[in-house]
């Protein structure tokens, strides 16, 4: 009996060792032909993205955003080409973006996407809108029934854009992140002359706030709020004019997931002209606390204005 036992497992033993063996060797084959054919298949895309480039170079740079999987510059420096991974409705989409010396877009394109076809096909048609436009993308408008694709793929394109600005400089990402913030909190009040930081010591404000800055004609302030949402912290801005009037919000940066992300900044601008009661922003279902997070940082901007209020006016 126990014969009849062990011989039946040594046998399937044997065996599942036989496949292994051998699945471990058509791994070994088959792998560096599949690598060497996405290999060609991206060359192919960047040719047909910027055709009068005559070469690529991968690049390597720390502090690039992590939606950027890959860099290339052309040997004969009319460009960089950028491979991006972006989450739309249906999974992971591949977008690569293309963007010559002076910061204009030479080509977008999807590499790959798991989109719904209805969803997706009025996003990419409208890739050709991206040529010869530059950071702003004006005349790019969110597609009513597509947004979380559009977002998605607008997303990308800025991505490959934040990468550029670290390629293309030099700077590293630790300073193009203090840029960034700097233009970031000067456009959060446009009619602003000026805007100096407020001393903060002993003045009891929450410890979400980080900063804040004050306008010199007397039109407002700007908070610089830290909040914790679904993926971590998330950095937003809140300018807030002098009768209590929200200016501006703005995220500075996050590690939220892409979609949930996209679901609750989209509604940045019911945030304009609203007060403290922040009357009609609703909770966003399904991104409940990166809706919150971003609620709460601007409730958080409201109580640091009432205490600088009185001490500046």
């Amino acid at each position: 009996m126990k014969k009849d036992f062990v011989v039946p497992v040594l046998v399937l033993s044997l065996i599942c060792l036989f496949v292994s063996g051998v699945l471990a060797v058509g791994n070994a084959i088959t792998q560096p032909i599949i690598e060497a054919a996405a290999i060609k298949r991206a060359h192919a895309a960047m040719m047909e993205a910027v055709p009068h480039a005559d070469g690529f170079e991968r690049l390597e740079a720390a502090g690039l955003p992590r939606s950027i999987t890959a860099v290339y510059s052309t040997t004969n420096n009319v460009g960089y080409v950028f491979i991006v991974s972006a989450s739309g409705f249906g999974g992971e989409m591949r977008i690569l973006c293309a963007i010559d010396p002076d910061g204009i877009i030479i080509r977008t394109m999807v590499l790959s996407n798991s989109e719904t076809p209805a969803f997706a096909a009025p996003v990419f048609a409208q890739e050709h809108l991206y040529v010869g436009n530059d950071r702003s993308l004006a005349g790019i408008n969110v597609i009513s029934g597509s947004t979380i694709t559009f977002d998605a793929y607008r997303n990308a394109v800025l991505a490959a854009f934040d990468a550029f600005d670290i390629v293309s400089t030099g700077i590293d990402a630790e300073e193009m992140q203090r840029q960034r913030e700097e233009a970031a909190i000067r456009a959060a009040i446009p009619h602003a002359e000026a805007l100096v930081p407020v001393n903060l010591e002993g003045l009891g404000l929450p410890e979400n706030v980080i900063s804040v800055y004050r306008t010199t004609n007397n039109v407002g302030f700007v908070f610089s709020v830290i909040t914790i949402g679904y993926g971590g912290e998330m950095n937003v801005l809140c300018a807030i004019d002098p009768n209590g009037i929200i200016i501006s919000t703005h995220v500075l940066w996050h590690n939220e997931t892409p979609m949930f992300a996209t679901m609750v900044f989209m509604h940045e601008h019911l945030y304009i002209g609203n007060d403290r009661s922040l009357t009609g922003i609703d909770l966003v279902s399904g991104a409940t606390m990166t809706f919150e997070a971003y609620r709460d940082a601007v409730l958080y901007a409201f109580e640091a204005f009432d205490i600088v209020r009185e001490v500046q006016f």
